[in-house]
């Protein structure tokens, strides 16, 4: 809240600026009463030559030279003084006046027009959206702080049952102070509100699982079943219904189900890809206590998001999995679609399906795996 006032702040500065320098600029030519006294010495000048010129007192050439030296005394006159040795008159009081009022009057007006048009209570429910860091989250005064806010929310709603985006809000507060079961309970209260919203859906559908020990129930499952039927493409969506198969045991095929082409020797995609998953040494000391490891596959070129995935408890790297169209995030889009694909690993600390700083993750170079059906991969540095 404090970074709006101080924007606002700037903003009316500014707006200031372009009224306050234009009357506060000194005035750049004589003063009115000594011009017009100069302009009437001048009329009376050229009164006089039309006079001589009526009584033929004098020439046609001396008149012409007489009004051509009255009109450069004229123009000499009503030049700035500021642009020869001359000075520049101050400032009037009229204009002081005009810019102590504009420098007062508008900034009050501004302020209470927000105040009467504007939203006040926005502010405080923006802020308490805002996720906390980590080491604010292990002082008390700062989660105190997050929790006073996400209370008057509360308190709002209760006066308000019926704003969704308040309690979309109020999900995603409690989301990030990792209170997952009352993120999945405001979420809920928001979907009731505004059922077709498959973000929301899929925030509900997130909530779930991370309140279920980052497990996809069966309440999830519907959730991510009808995003995807409305969006098949919803990435979020589509990777958080691929923890399913992920969670899954790889189960080795019946003998009578391996084609003959493989069982004779042939590689090529129907044959999956083995993986081997390392953790670098320089790693070996970071790696958090029951932190999980994403094993996938995604595409060298095009969209980013996994084509298959194994989830495995870290402790038991090294390993070995078998990521196949078995491990398919969606039947729309399968490693064996792909000749050329990039495979990694990444170890999550919480086991969010999600990539986020701090994970360990390794990438192996693009390969053909047409042609190459056991890869290695490290992991060797960490996601910034």
């Amino acid at each position: 809240m404090t970074d709006f006032w101080l924007i606002a702040a700037l903003m009316m500065l500014v707006s200031l600026a372009f009224i306050v320098l234009p009357l506060s600029r000194p005035r750049v030519g004589p003063p009115v009463s000594e011009l017009q006294a100069s302009l009437a010495i001048h009329r009376e000048r050229l009164h006089e030559l039309d006079l001589a010129r009526a009584q033929g007192t004098a020439s046609d050439a001396e008149l012409h030279d007489a009004r051509d030296d009255i009109a450069r005394q004229i123009l000499a006159d009503a030049a700035p003084r500021g642009s020869g040795n001359g000075t520049f008159e101050s400032t009037s009081s009229a204009d002081r006046n005009a810019l102590l009022g504009a420098a007062l009057v508008i900034p009050a007006v501004a302020v209470l027009l927000y105040f009467q048009l504007g939203d006040v209570g926005a502010l405080n429910e923006i802020a308490a959206s805002r996720p906390v860091p980590a080491s604010a989250q292990r002082g008390g005064g700062a989660e105190h702080s997050v929790a006073d806010r996400v209370q008057r929310l509360e308190a709002r709603l209760r006066a308000e049952p019926r704003d969704a985006e308040g309690w979309t809000l109020l999900g995603r507060s409690y989301g990030y102070l990792k209170e997952h079961d009352k993120a999945a309970g405001a979420l809920t209260r928001a979907m009731a509100l505004d059922p077709e919203n498959t973000a929301l859906m899929t925030d509900l559908a997130e909530a779930l699982v991370l309140a279920n020990g980052h497990r996809v129930d069966a309440r999830a499952k519907v959730l991510l079943d009808k995003v995807l039927s409305l969006e098949p493409e919803h990435p979020k969506a589509r990777f958080l219904s691929g923890l399913t198969q992920a969670a899954a045991p790889v189960r080795a095929a019946a003998p009578s189900a391996v084609p003959a082409a493989v069982a004779a020797g042939a590689s090529g995609p129907s044959g999956g890809l083995t993986v081997r998953v390392t953790l670098a040494r320089s790693l070996q000391a970071s790696l958090p206590a029951g932190a999980v490891v994403f094993v996938f596959a995604r595409p060298a070129q095009g969209p980013r998001m996994p084509l298959a995935i194994v989830r495995r408890p870290a402790s038991e790297l090294p390993f070995e999995v078998q990521l196949g169209d078995a491990q398919a995030m969606s039947p729309q889009h399968k490693l064996s679609q792909y000749a050329r694909v990039i495979v990694g690993a990444r170890v999550s600390a919480t086991g969010n399906a999600m990539p986020a700083a701090g994970d360990l993750e390794g990438l192996g170079a693009p390969l053909e795996w047409a042609r190459a059906v056991t890869t290695q991969v490290e992991i060797d540095h960490v996601v910034q």
